[in-house]
């Protein structure tokens, strides 16, 4: 993000468990959001924006209150009642209630019976109240070229076409990039609605996307794939993303997933010639 950002017009502070590992241009601080006090640092700091990318601390349900609900509420605690210019929660298009394959938006109903949706659902609601917070509802997140996914595809299994199951993606690239926009317009003095959902423009079949993927790295396959028929699936709207001004690097799964492909030929690439190197 700090790519796409000004690096002049903004000063960046990460907290995170491996400070050292953030790029120089962050300052980094250690701590832990899953932990009470392990946000203390950020008092000192009073940022004029905030962003919270939390993560579940394990599958289980009990992971997911402790990355999601524990942590919104200590990240609230920790501010006290300072509230930043804004404020911002990546969050996932999990929380909704549409379970079969319908369309959502910003305003549509959320889920009352999926014990890890509500987790992220508190944690939203924890956030919202301490005033000038968006949520950021993003789809899938792809992008990285190493992945089990693909590997698997590489393998020729891939999902079945049925029954149906719609998946909504965005490429890494353009969630740091909408967030990027949205810090911008903040910072301009534009006032910002308290909810994005971030996903391209064509929520598709797992298995059409399976399929594609497939012929493009030129392997037979077969709908071998496991599939969990219980679970929920919609499709996400990003026409409040559109009329935010933003415009997707990757609108599309084929857009995003021929960059991917062609870095993750190129990495073996590399990786064959310093073999060869080697010998």
């Amino acid at each position: 993000m700090t790519a796409i950002l000004s690096v002049e017009r903004f000063d960046f502070y990460g907290l995170c468990r491996a400070p050292e590992k953030l790029p120089h241009c962050i300052r980094g601080f250690q701590g832990n959001y899953a932990e009470q006090g392990g946000l203390d640092v950020i008092r000192g700091l009073r940022p004029d924006m905030v962003v919270a990318i939390f993560k579940p601390q394990s599958p289980s349900v009990h992971g997911y209150v402790a990355g999601f609900a524990h942590a919104a509420k200590n990240l609230v605690d920790v501010l006290g009642g300072y509230t930043p210019e804004a404020t911002f929660m990546v969050s996932s298009t999990r929380v909704f209630g549409e379970a079969n394959g319908g369309w959502v938006d910003e305003d549509s109903p959320l889920s009352t019976n999926d014990p890890r949706a509500l987790a992220i659902i508190e944690a939203e609601l924890r956030l919202l109240e301490i005033g000038n917070t968006t949520v950021l509802r993003y789809g899938g997140l792809y992008g990285n070229p190493v992945s089990k996914r693909l590997d698997r595809i590489a393998r020729g299994s891939i999902a079945p076409s049925w029954p149906i199951r719609y998946s909504n993606r965005l490429h890494r690239a353009d969630s740091l990039g909408f967030l990027a926009h949205l810090m911008e317009l903040r910072a301009a003095g534009a006032t910002l609605e308290p909810c994005y959902i971030g996903v391209d423009d064509e929520p598709a079949p797992v298995h059409v996307v399976e399929e594609w993927i497939a012929e493009e790295m030129g392997v037979p396959y077969s709908e071998t794939a496991p599939v969990d028929h219980l679970a929920s699936h919609r499709r996400c709207s990003n026409a409040l993303l559109k009329r935010s001004g933003y415009r997707l690097m990757y609108p599309h799964y084929r857009a995003g997933y021929s960059a991917v492909l062609a870095a993750r030929q190129e990495r073996y690439r590399r990786v064959e010639a310093l073999r060869e190197a080697r010998q």
